[in-house]
């Protein structure tokens, strides 16, 4: 073995002699991973809503929810309140949070920035009373400009416009085939909650009626029109007559009652003076090769209401609706 590998050999044997005469570092004690924050809140059955004094089998829904009935308070701004609604309420808290922290600076023309607009628009109410009713001008020269039903069913599909109507088209899945679509097509037009709004002949109900009316003659003496008291008891009694066809909710709920596919030429047949073609081809859905109709002699009943009303009547029923409708974003006063 030559001098130099010797030495080498040497040299390593001391230095690892070296090396282990020293202790080994002791290993760093392992970092606790991070708890990362919730994302949801508790989740599961909530049991404290139960009245364990109702036995199930006597009263199963004062027994499930029987406590919850006691003690919570319908709050004085709803005509309604239940877990569905606090649901609602909290995602729109969050919906608002997330619009809030959107950064002014936004890219043009991104989601971001047309989200932020549009929000600030919606609260900026000194321009909104500036600008008083001209945003909505188009929309209502549109309806003043109808002069036939059918130019009326035209408009009736707009969905710039999304007008209240006697009939209404929508997208839901269909009931008999849930993997697949279907257009619906479904009584409408009140501007009440429901038909016993308008046919029960109770105080109660009456009264509602009264300062319904006013109301709708308010709005449209807002918008200027001249005649309005007289427009206004047009426009209820539309309302009344299209109550008067709506089936009861009760006969709704029956799925099998309210299936009912047709096409476009059995549509026509339906009610065959009502312009099908105009108001589909205004929803964009006149090409499909079905349709799913409701609450059928409902809506054919309808259709054909629609055609023996005056197209001035209706001018009226659709201004009203559509000032309504977006009352929220115009000045105060309406």
């Amino acid at each position: 073995m030559s001098e130099r590998l010797s030495a080498g050999l040497l040299c390593i044997a001391v230095l690892g002699a070296v090396g282990c005469s020293q202790p080994p570092p002791r290993p760093s004690a392992p970092q606790a991973p991070a708890t990362p924050p919730a994302q949801i809140a508790p989740w599961g059955l909530d049991l404290a809503a139960r009245d364990t004094s109702v036995k199930p089998g006597d009263d199963f829904y004062g027994y499930a929810d029987g406590h919850w009935l006691d003690t919570h308070q319908i709050p004085p701004d709803r005509t309604r309140w239940g877990s569905f609604d606090e649901l609602g309420e909290r995602s729109h808290d969050q919906v608002r949070s997330i619009v809030e922290a959107l950064p002014d600076g936004a890219p043009a023309a991104s989601n971001e920035q047309k989200v932020g607009d549009y929000y600030r628009s919606y609260l900026d109410t000194e321009a909104i009373e500036r600008l008083g009713l001209t945003p909505a001008r188009p929309g209502l020269d549109a309806i003043g400009d109808a002069r036939t039903h059918k130019q009326l069913a035209r408009l009736m599909g707009r969905a710039d416009l999304a007008l209240k109507a006697p009939l209404r088209v929508g997208i839901n899945l269909d009931q008999k085939d849930p993997d697949r679509y279907a257009v619906t097509i479904t009584q409408s037009g009140l501007g009440l909650p429901d038909r016993d709004y308008y046919l029960k002949g109770d105080t109660v109900y009456a009264n509602l009626r009264t300062q319904y009316l006013a109301h709708i003659m308010r709005l449209l003496a807002l918008a200027g029109d001249h005649d309005a008291a007289r427009e206004a008891h047009a426009v209820l009694e539309i309302e009344t007559r299209i109550a008067k066809l709506h089936w009861p909710a009760a006969k709704r709920r029956e799925r099998d009652l309210t299936w009912n596919p047709r096409t476009l030429a059995e549509l026509d047949q339906l009610a065959p003076r009502f312009s099908w073609n105009l108001l589909l081809s205004s929803e964009g859905v006149d090409a499909q090769a079905q349709f799913v109709v409701r609450e059928l002699n409902a809506v054919q009943d309808l259709a054909q209401l629609f055609l023996k009303i005056p197209v001035d009547d209706w001018r009226a029923y659709f201004r009203y609706h559509y000032l309504a409708d977006h009352a929220e974003v115009l000045p105060k006063a309406f």
